[in-house]
């Protein structure tokens, strides 16, 4: 085997070449696409960033905002509060009266003293009259 100097210059040549014209119309191409992409991400990175520091400003502020709410609707039950309590010292907020047995058993002797005045056969509207009565006497203090 034999080695021959103008081959391998030939060769070195072409290897030369083909290097150049994959480097120029292959490989710049490429990079800079690549680097057109890169900074088309850093740019929505960047972006995103300044999205997330606004939606973590806007909750803060929010949750300022909760907080403060909280705080007026905390006062404003204590106010109310303290409002029912003077309320009741001052006797402005009285129980509702309940009938007392004394008025119940006002309302039956007047059911009873209604069914003997009146016949069986108007017993319909005697019993409604007295009904209507009994309910009346109870209703009074």
């Amino acid at each position: 085997m034999r080695f021959d100097w103008w081959t391998f210059g030939l060769q070195t040549i072409n290897f030369a070449v083909l290097v150049w014209l994959l480097h120029r119309f292959l490989y710049k191409p490429v990079l800079r696409i690549i680097d057109a992409r890169r900074a088309e991400v850093e740019g929505q990175f960047a972006e995103a960033s300044a999205a997330e520091a606004k939606a973590k400003n806007e909750l803060a502020a929010i949750e300022a905002e909760r907080a403060g709410i909280a705080g007026e609707h905390e006062a404003a039950l204590k106010t109310a509060a303290a409002q029912a309590e003077e309320a009741a010292r001052r006797g402005a907020l009285r129980p509702k009266p309940t009938p007392t047995p004394s008025s119940t058993g006002r309302a039956r002797r007047s059911l009873r003293s209604a069914a003997r005045r009146f016949p069986k056969r108007g017993n319909r509207l005697s019993i409604s009259g007295s009904t209507s009565r009994a309910a009346c006497l109870r209703r009074r203090p």
